[in-house]
């Protein structure tokens, strides 16, 4: 019985401590703290990251976030200085689910900069 709770215990301790490779911890963080630091910011993403962008945001009303969704998106409506948080990954896995996007291939023309990366988020800032 004894060796079982060492083993139990010992488990949970890896575990504990490979938690914050497995889940990213350390960039999600950066992440947080990065659009923390910029509350005026208009933010530009889909209705996944949007979720958690408002929770980190408290859920202010009204909320600085909105959606990027469906073909027909009028990328018009991000203002110069307002940033797009785009995950390829979550894109992909979105669209599997059924989802429609714009095509993001805009973000790699003059009108946006790449100004963070954390991992596989990306910040862009319509110029």
């Amino acid at each position: 019985m004894l060796a079982f709770f060492v083993l139990y215990f010992a488990a949970g301790f890896i575990m504990c401590r490979h938690y914050e490779g497995y889940f990213n911890k350390t960039n999600n963080s950066a992440l947080k703290e990065f659009i923390c630091d910029y509350p005026g910011k208009n933010i530009f993403t889909d209705h996944y990251v949007k979720y958690s962008l408002d929770l980190i945001d408290k859920y202010k009303n009204p909320s600085r976030v909105s959606r990027i969704s469906g073909e027909i998106f009028d990328w018009k409506k991000v203002n110069s200085g307002d940033w797009v948080v785009y995950d390829a990954s979550r894109i992909k896995e979105l669209t599997l689910q059924g989802n429609t996007f714009p095509d993001f291939a805009v973000l790699n023309s003059k009108k946006y900069e790449l100004i963070k990366q954390y991992d596989t988020f990306k910040i862009y800032e319509k110029r």
